[in-house]
């Protein structure tokens, strides 16, 4: 048994008629924790640098139209035996 194993992924798809880049942000994060379900992880770690949408995730508040996004991501969630969700500095990446 492995412990303490950190696999890395990164997952993109393309979106068009998108309102705003936050949309943008949250849009590619659902699509990412989609993903992870259907690879059937149960642990992981989301990265953004969007201050805004981590901390409204983290909040369970929402945003002006954002809303269904959120609801979708914060639903999605309930569905890993551990999530996280973490702000990056762009300077970072």
């Amino acid at each position: 048994m492995l412990l303490g194993l950190k696999v890395t992924s990164s997952y993109s798809a393309p979106a068009h008629h998108v309102k705003s880049p936050l949309a943008a942000e949250a849009l590619a994060l659902l699509e990412a924790l989609v993903k992870c379900r259907e690879l059937g992880l149960s642990r992981i770690r989301c990265e953004s640098d969007s201050a805004v949408l981590i901390k409204a995730i983290k909040a369970e508040s929402s945003l002006a139209g954002l809303y269904g996004i959120l609801a979708d991501i914060q639903a999605l969630a309930f569905s890993f035996e551990y999530i996280s969700f973490h702000w990056i500095s762009r300077m970072r990446m």
